[in-house]
């Protein structure tokens, strides 16, 4: 009996025995829990996770909000993901911070209050997480939870843009083509805009291409113009932008013409020298 007693515990209950009988084998089971867990075997992660997460691992509680969230090796469940996300906020995990902002954000398994959301992205956003930080400056820009204030937005959309975030960068770009939360300033709108446009960012290619076009914080340059329209038409997926049906023919045009003028094709030259007069 004793023996099939013992077969019939459960793999959580064999962890517990495990656990008190060597307690420094509860390191291997969080050291597992996230080797798995980034190896895509959620399965096998979840019950390790769960058991490392009980036992107060930071990193095991956002892990299992992630699987709970969004349903790996376990059922889809909100609210046991906002649970083990406000675990492991509560002892300064930033990633967890964000999440847990998200599903207040969105009122997923809660009712959606943007002030909460807010605290939450505030602390992550301290931490220097630029997901955070992105979503703050998109805050307090929008008035969510708060009276919009451009100088804040501003000042969060600069920190996630300095570490690479383009959606950040460009709006970071607008805000200073704009004047609004900063001094206008063509050219740092231009720095801005083109360090999003170069990551693929089809919004900020348009607007650095209106940059070259209008001549404002650069030189004027319509093959330039016509070279970032073009690309942002490509991160468009063949589709054509409502901005494309605003262009000049003569920007359009240019903007057929750029690869060929790119290879130096005498006739593509030629036409390029005609209508760019």
């Amino acid at each position: 009996m004793l023996g099939k007693a013992l077969f019939k515990l459960t793999l959580a209950g064999w962890l517990a025995f495990i656990g008190w009988v060597n307690p420094g084998w509860a390191a291997d089971v969080t050291d597992s829990c996230q080797q798995l867990y980034r190896n895509g075997q959620y399965e096998q992660a979840f019950p390790l996770c769960s058991k490392a997460a009980e036992k107060g691992d930071a990193g095991a509680q956002y892990n299992l909000g992630l699987m709970y969230h969004f349903g790996e090796g376990v059922q889809r469940d909100y609210a046991k993901a906002a649970k083990w996300y406000r675990k492991a906020a509560e002892q300064g995990d930033a990633e967890a911070q964000y999440y847990l902002g998200l599903i207040h954000y969105y009122g997923w398994s809660v009712q959606r209050d943007y002030a909460e959301a807010m605290k939450w992205y505030h602390k992550a956003a301290e931490q220097g997480y630029a997901d955070a930080q992105y979503n703050l400056g998109f805050m307090y820009y929008n008035g969510e939870g708060v009276q919009p204030d451009y100088a804040k937005a501003a000042k969060w959309y600069r920190r996630a843009a300095e570490q690479g975030d383009a959606e950040a960068q460009y709006n970071f770009g607008l805000m200073h083509y704009n004047g609004k939360g900063v001094q206008q300033d063509y050219a740092k709108a231009a720095k801005w805009y083109r360090k999003a446009a170069e990551q693929g960012y089809a919004d900020a290619q348009y607007n650095f291409g209106l940059i070259y076009y209008n001549g404002k914080g650069v030189q004027q340059d319509y093959a330039e113009a016509a070279k970032w329209y073009r690309l942002g038409l490509i991160y468009q997926n063949g589709k054509s932008p409502s901005w494309w049906l605003f262009l000049p023919t003569k920007i359009k045009e240019l903007v057929l013409l750029e690869p060929l003028l790119r290879f130096g094709t005498w006739k593509a030259v030629q036409i390029f020298r005609i209508i760019s007069r």
